[in-house]
């Protein structure tokens, strides 16, 4: 006789139950569970499947519990299994499945999930997720040592280089067979939630020249516990994450025309920024190439010059280090007004990137 399916087995309980229903009750129960089998028919379940595969439903699976990824073109590549112990036995079993967003050739965002299969009687955890003091932000809830919650925000200078361990070992096996692209500076969301009987944790990895600031990848992080808290205490079966707030793919444009020397030495005629901004200008004037001004409409500006930034975690390119600086500061999109010897401002054209023709 065929083994059943976990599939099969939940029908099975799902029409046991249905006969000792109301008409009515029976059949909205009916109509949910059939729509929970199908559903956890279509997602992979890290428990039984091998990677490397492409996840077409964008959906990832632990047992019974669902998480839905944003919209984009993943593939689950990596897996490791551990243990839960207590007073040194074991009491239960963990998954860490790798999911990664690649488009163009690129990592476009991670996903790394860990959830334990079934639940155990765990009253006072151990772990301290919210002890580290480096994280860019951080949000303890006020849990209890016995059972913390945790969200980290973090800046990280690159992603699956030099010597990983675990998922990220296969990762960067997986990323070097398919000539996938390596990420550079990171932002890393980390969300954990230990309960009673049950943990979650994930891990977002979301490159940082795709995002327009801090705030933007902090704004997203803080609605994690909301779309995940629950599942992770295994109080529901299914979770939905938000769209990442990553910019759409960089637009290549003509290299902008080279103008007057004499307008990049007007001060006077640079809009929105204000007097420390001209001063501001007139320093950057004195700056080594490469370099780049970028600004606002709110009145935010930023400067770079050089390829080799203090904080590694920035561009290396003066023009996208401008803008990316500016753009933490700025309400509104800002703008390159000059790079290296040319005023590149085109105030009705819209944003003008690249570098000028040499005068």
């Amino acid at each position: 006789m065929p083994a059943r399916s976990a599939g099969h087995a939940r029908l099975e309980n799902i029409l046991r139950a249905f006969m000792y229903r109301p008409y009515l009750a029976r059949l909205a129960a009916l109509v949910a569970g059939c729509a929970a089998v199908a559903q956890s028919a279509l997602a992979v379940n890290v428990a039984e499947a091998v990677p490397a595969m492409e996840l077409a439903d964008q959906q990832i699976q632990v047992d019974s519990r669902i998480v839905r990824l944003p919209v984009g073109q993943w593939n689950y590549i990596a897996l490791s299994q551990g243990a839960v112990t207590s007073g040194g036995r074991k009491i239960g079993s963990t998954y860490t499945a790798y999911a990664m967003d690649v488009q163009g050739g690129k990592m476009r965002s991670g996903i790394v999930l860990t959830l334990p299969s079934g639940s155990f009687s765990a009253s006072n955890w151990l772990n301290e997720p919210c002890k580290d003091e480096t994280a860019l932000f951080k949000n303890d809830f006020g849990g209890s040592f016995s059972q913390p919650e945790c969200l980290l925000v973090y800046r990280r200078r690159s992603h699956l280089q030099g010597a990983v361990t675990g998922v990220y070992a296969q990762a960067q096996q997986w990323m070097n067979a398919t000539s996938v692209k390596l990420p550079g500076p990171v932002y890393e969301v980390v969300y954990s939630k230990y309960a009673g009987s049950d943990y979650g944790q994930i891990r977002v990895f979301v490159p940082t020249n795709t995002v327009a600031n801090d705030q933007a990848i902090i704004g997203w992080a803080e609605q994690l516990p909301l779309q995940l808290r629950r599942i992770f205490e295994n109080r529901d079966s299914l979770a939905a994450l938000s769209e990442l707030p990553v910019a759409a793919e960089k637009v290549k444009v003509q290299p902008p025309v080279a103008v007057a020397d004499g307008r990049l030495q007007d001060i006077d005629a640079i809009p929105y920024i204000n007097d420390k901004g001209r001063e501001r200008y007139r320093v950057w004037l004195k700056h080594t190439l490469p370099r780049a001004f970028a600004i606002s409409p709110t009145g935010s500006y930023a400067y770079t010059s050089g390829a080799s930034p203090a904080d590694e975690t920035l561009p290396s390119a003066p023009v996208e280090r401008a803008l990316l600086l500016c753009n933490r500061s700025s309400k509104t999109p800002c703008k390159l007004y000059a790079v290296d010897k040319a005023v590149v401002w085109a105030q009705d054209s819209g944003l003008v990137a690249g570098t000028p023709q040499k005068p």
